[in-house]
């Protein structure tokens, strides 16, 4: 069995975490590669899995930079809310034999997938159109398919998968969406407009994105990592066809992380 270790070495308490995993994966007889974030790390064989350790971010990396050679995810909180990590430092060693022994459920969930000009990306997350520099207001034209389009003044514009609808999106006052949902979130940035309001659009559409002539310099960030500039180009994002998969140690994950990190009653 194939493992990779990829932790946050710009966080101490990830790197302590991720000696001490490794430790443990020996103990069960499993070697495991361990490679920090910020590692060029290329591996030619299968990987059965990816541990990430670290915050939501780490994971999200981990995916976008291995989801071709690794069959599945899962994440060691190490970092501060963690709405995607699975394992806590002290539930670590119970969680990982879990894994181990086959008790868990693989989750598929679904790329977002931007092109802008020949380019094309991939996102977990997110998507988002925010101000380049200095003042101004951002001004975009979206089109919806053969739904039309319109405008959004403001600061900017996030278009989420439903992994990312707990991300940016929320904070700037998205719909929590559950992740099993086939869906895209489009969310303004402190829009100018009180009418406009987050959009929960179908799988199936595609979202065209153009900077308007009086808006201030926008850029194009994937997933909070990755920033392209956009002046002329149109881009498009969409639902990928292309998948990963988490690894689900207990159904109820989803509902009880919110009420925990959300401080639901």
């Amino acid at each position: 069995m194939n493992l990779i270790i990829y932790f946050n070495q710009l966080r101490k308490e990830a790197t302590t975490v991720a000696r001490k995993l490794e430790k443990i994966l020996k103990k069960q007889g499993v070697q495991a590669y361990v490679c920090s974030s910020n590692a060029k790390a290329k591996f030619s064989e299968k990987i059965h899995l990816g541990i990430s350790v670290g915050g939501d971010g780490t994971l999200i990396s981990l995916i976008r930079n291995f989801h071709t050679c690794c069959s599945a995810f899962v994440g060691v909180n190490a970092g501060s809310l963690g709405f995607l990590t699975q394992l806590t430092v002290k539930n670590l060693t119970q969680g990982i034999t879990k894994i181990l022994k086959g008790i868990y459920q693989l989750q598929s969930r679904r790329f977002l997938e931007v092109k802008l000009g020949l380019k094309q990306y991939l996102a977990v997350n997110d998507v988002y159109f925010v101000r380049k520099k200095g003042a101004g207001l951002v001004n975009l034209i979206f089109y919806l398919d053969d739904f039309g389009s319109s405008c959004v003044r403001g600061d900017g514009l996030i278009i989420s998968s439903p992994t990312g609808s707990t991300a940016y999106s929320l904070a700037a006052g998205g719909p929590i969406v559950y992740p099993e949902c086939d869906c895209v979130v489009l969310t303004p940035i402190c829009s100018h407009s009180l009418g406009f309001r987050p959009l929960v659009l179908p799988n199936f559409c595609r979202i065209k994105v153009k900077v308007n002539k009086d808006s201030c310099p926008v850029s194009l960030l994937i997933d909070g990592h990755i920033e392209l500039a956009i002046k002329d180009e149109v881009a498009q994002v969409k639902l990928s066809e292309k998948t990963y998969n988490l690894v689900v140690l207990s159904k109820d994950f989803f509902v009880n992380n919110l009420k925990n990190k959300l401080n639901w009653a």
